[in-house]
């Protein structure tokens, strides 16, 4: 029986056989938004190639491409030796890290909730990295528990991402957690980055980084030839649609209190709103940059209005139409 949440469906609204065809139309394309110093593939010697380059005494001989060489005018000059070799790409396998923002208020707006669409986004691109031979790690950020970090070895483990999904649901019910204050649990993460690792960071990205863990392991994440991938989820348009249909109160969340009076939503007031998300974000974005980040400037955006009967309708362009699946889905080197 499949899985839902207010009857939205926690499987992706996308035929597997749509997202496979993007994969491999997005295999050999280099991203749009770059990779900064994230390769997919190693030097090596595979029949895939990468390069010329200059002979370094002791190397194979048989990388040199004499053709190249003697086009070139090989022999000893007063540096050394001038031989061309031919450099060769060997196909590495990649690992695949999906944080996922389970804080409770990624579980609104009620219509459309923030952690619904991030289990549809994670489940997509869980399938395209199975499908690419990928190591997926998935790691719950925000969830109050410790350790729950798993791997996904094949596609219909992926199941695990949706019951994820819903047990958060099932917290943000409880009416005490949303007092609690949201920490992140990562001292297990760094454990699973290999050499090639891409983190994917699945988020509204307005958590309040306390202690600075996520900027930490923002930092490792992008060491050497890995990268971190940040897909933002952006409601705000849609909630200020909300907002304006009548006076509201701030509820308390994440140990913050904002008092029991009723707000309106007036001009000023959703422009200091906007303000204040905004400078949220680029504080953040200071905070993890790296050579590695890749935050794409326009977000995920919700749709301002979503209809009951046609609700996962949006979802299929939106995904397909993002500037951070080129990075993730393309396999040529940066």
């Amino acid at each position: 029986m499949a899985l839902t949440v207010d009857h939205l469906p926690l499987a992706p609204p996308l035929p597997a056989s749509t997202l496979n065809r993007v994969r491999l139309g997005l295999r050999g394309k280099l991203p749009g938004d770059g990779l900064g110093v994230h390769r997919h593939r190693l030097q090596g010697q595979s029949l895939q190639f990468r390069d010329f380059r200059t002979y370094v005494p002791g190397e194979d001989i048989r990388k040199v491409d004499w053709t190249v060489s003697v086009r070139q005018g090989f022999g000893w000059r007063k540096d050394g030796l001038h031989i061309t070799v031919r450099e060769f790409e060997a196909e590495v396998r990649r690992t695949m890290i999906v944080l996922i923002d389970c804080r409770l208020t990624m579980t609104l707006p009620q219509a459309m909730p923030k952690l619904v669409v991030a289990g549809w986004i994670a489940q997509c691109l869980g399938y395209a990295a199975l499908a690419e031979n990928d190591r997926l790690i998935v790691a719950p950020l925000f969830t109050g528990q410790r350790d729950e970090i798993f791997q996904v070895t094949k596609t219909a483990s992926l199941t695990r991402l949706q019951t994820l999904v819903a047990r958060q649901f099932q917290r943000a019910a409880e009416e005490e957690a949303w007092h609690v204050p949201a920490v992140a649990q990562i001292e297990s993460i760094a454990g699973y980055l290999d050499s090639t690792a891409a983190v994917v960071l699945i988020s509204d990205m307005l958590f309040d980084d306390r202690g600075g863990g996520i900027a930490r392991l923002s930092n490792l994440a992008q060491r050497g030839y890995r990268s971190l991938h940040v897909i933002e989820i952006d409601s705000w348009a849609y909630e200020k649609a909300l907002l304006r249909q009548g006076p509201f109160r701030l509820a308390p969340l994440e140990g913050k209190r904002f008092g029991g009076e009723h707000c309106e939503a007036t001009d000023g007031f959703l422009q200091e709103a906007s303000d204040r998300l905004a400078g949220h974000k680029r504080g953040l974005r200071r905070s993890l940059g790296g050579p590695g980040l890749v935050w794409p400037s326009l977000p995920f955006s919700l749709p301002v209005s979503i209809p009951k009967r046609s609700s996962t309708n949006w979802f299929a362009p939106a995904f397909f139409a993002s500037r951070f699946l080129p990075a993730l889905l393309s396999r040529t080197a940066a």
